[in-house]
């Protein structure tokens, strides 16, 4: 057999870097980072009084106004405020969602990717989906960082596309491959958007949400793996035999629950 040529070694070696976790002398993370820093604007927000508030989202939400006047930040400044016209208690549940998705999600991409690239598809997938919102909805305004968590989970089922994920939809638990699950995701999401601009007459928790800053995320997700080549993942013999024993479990409670309905 011949020798691996040292060049070789050496990309292979450099890719493996790129997929390492880097963090800070105290163990933090960038998905801590990130979410820490999205709570504390988010704290400092709910301190400003109304015209304070309002000339501070329209320097950092997304809009067409604002990069025509020169506000090159807004793409990236956008994903780290939450906030606007509705109630406390809907910027807190909004807020909460979105840093729920991205820890949760973030932490199992982070290992599979590392800081770099884990950096690289947050940012894109989120500066995509403000784009994909403020080109459909040109007078509205985008804040908040949903685009990029849509991006997060996007990303994290095509690397997992030939695995079987666990996936909690609207409270109740599926299974379902992140292949399958990715692909959902963003044609929901574009569907709902679609839903919600031609619908005459407001549709609660549809018609003022950014559906096409999630349609965005999700695609910037996909094209990020796809174009950097972070492939999917091969399921191993260890992970084959363990979703084996799961199925088995399953379908050994099921057979005991009809059991006792029979009896």
């Amino acid at each position: 057999m011949e020798p691996t040529p040292p060049s070789q070694h050496v990309r292979s070696a450099s890719r493996a870097a790129l997929r390492q976790p880097l963090c800070t002398r105290s163990g933090i993370d960038v998905v801590t980072i990130i979410v820490g820093v999205n709570v504390l604007v988010f704290a400092y927000m709910i301190t400003l009084g109304d015209a304070a508030l309002l000339n501070f989202i329209e320097e950092g939400a997304i809009s067409v106004d604002g990069l025509r006047n020169g506000k090159w930040w807004q793409p990236v400044t956008h994903l780290f405020l939450h906030g606007g016209d509705l109630s406390l208690g809907m910027h807190i549940t909004h807020l909460s969602l979105n840093m729920l998705v991205i820890y949760m999600a973030g932490k199992e991409l982070l290992l599979d990717v590392g800081t770099r690239h884990w950096l690289g598809l947050y940012l894109g997938s989120g500066i995509l989906g403000g784009f994909f919102q403020i080109l459909v909805t040109p007078g509205s305004p985008l804040l908040g960082a949903s685009g990029a968590a849509f991006g997060l989970i996007a990303g994290l089922g095509c690397i997992h596309a030939n695995e079987r994920l666990d996936v909690w939809i609207l409270g109740y638990q599926t299974h379902m491959y992140g292949g399958s699950f990715s692909q959902a995701l963003l044609y929901s999401s574009g569907l709902l958007g679609i839903v919600a601009l031609a619908s005459t007459f407001t549709i609660p928790l549809i018609s003022n949400m950014g559906h096409f800053a999630h349609f965005g995320g999700a695609l910037g997700g996909l094209l990020y793996v796809k174009m950097t080549g972070l492939t999917p993942k091969t399921p191993t013999k260890a992970s084959l035999e363990e979703e084996r024993g799961l199925n088995d479990a399953r379908l050994e409670a099921k057979r005991k629950s009809s059991h006792q309905m029979e009896a």
